[in-house]
């Protein structure tokens, strides 16, 4: 199946990814022919690689007015292909939660047992996945003021998006989000601007117990957050560049096709 997806790449005319690091990975792969041999050797040009990163659609986002809420609410978003990033830090995210009694952790998606089996109940909230034409709004109301974005450093984690950064950094309260330093989240968060980044475990409990007692560092973080996605990562921002390499591949395949 994966030599069928890279045949079908060295064949087509222009290829669009989500990250730089996505990127780099399928020119590498193009310069290999069918036998695995380092160069181009087909008859045809070499596929331009553009990377069109994920986008938001703000407008498409309902913010309901919700009251204030008591305490501080941590969530993690994602899928099972996300479980090998808690490994890590799962024990040091329960010794916080311990020493915050104020904290709860919201989860989002897929989960296993063992994430949340030394979480007290009372700090806890479990939500499944919605269907998409309810994500958005379920997204909003979860109402959480600190964004959880665990990565493992490995290939498959560096070619990820940041998607669920801008998702977290829209709406009237964008959250704070604490984030490893790796793949998406190390290119696009600044440290200390528009959210935080860790590298060990220490570093991961110390900057969750800052978020949780300092409700002006949130607010900061939050702010820049948004600002940077509005101004980087919305579809007026994106989609103009990628509507010209859409252009431009075309032109050059007409070319191609109707040369003398």
């Amino acid at each position: 199946t994966i030599g069928f997806h890279y045949d079908a790449m060295r064949r087509a005319h222009g290829i669009t990814v989500t990250c730089e690091a996505l990127a780099e990975h399928y020119r590498e792969q193009l310069l290999l022919n069918e036998k695995g041999e380092a160069k181009w050797s087909y008859p045809w040009p070499m596929p331009e690689v553009y990377v069109f990163p994920n986008s938001v659609v703000p407008e498409h986002y309902f913010w309901p007015n919700l009251a204030p809420h008591e305490g501080v609410r941590i969530i993690w978003e994602g899928g099972a292909s996300h479980m090998d990033s808690w490994f890590p830090i799962r024990h040091a995210l329960v010794k916080v939660l311990k020493e915050n009694p104020e904290a709860k952790f919201v989860v989002f998606g897929s989960f296993f047992q063992w994430m949340v089996d030394e979480i007290p109940p009372e700090q806890l909230e479990v939500h499944p996945w919605k269907d998409y034409n309810i994500y958005k709004l379920t997204r909003a109301v979860m109402d959480a003021d600190i964004n959880l974005c665990p990565l493992v450093d490995s290939m498959f984690s560096r070619c990820k998006s940041a998607i669920r950064f801008y998702e977290g950094s829209l709406g009237p309260r964008p959250e704070a989000a604490l984030a490893a330093r790796v793949g998406p989240y190390g290119r696009e968060i600044e440290d200390n601007e528009t959210g935080l980044l860790y590298d060990t475990v220490e570093e991961f409990s110390e900057k969750l117990t800052a978020l949780i007692k300092q409700a002006d560092l949130r607010k900061r973080l939050g702010a820049a957050a948004q600002k940077w996605v509005l101004s980087n990562r919305t579809y007026e921002k994106t989609v103009p560049g990628l509507f010209d390499f859409y252009k431009e591949t075309l032109s050059r395949n007409r070319q191609e096709i109707f040369k003398p």
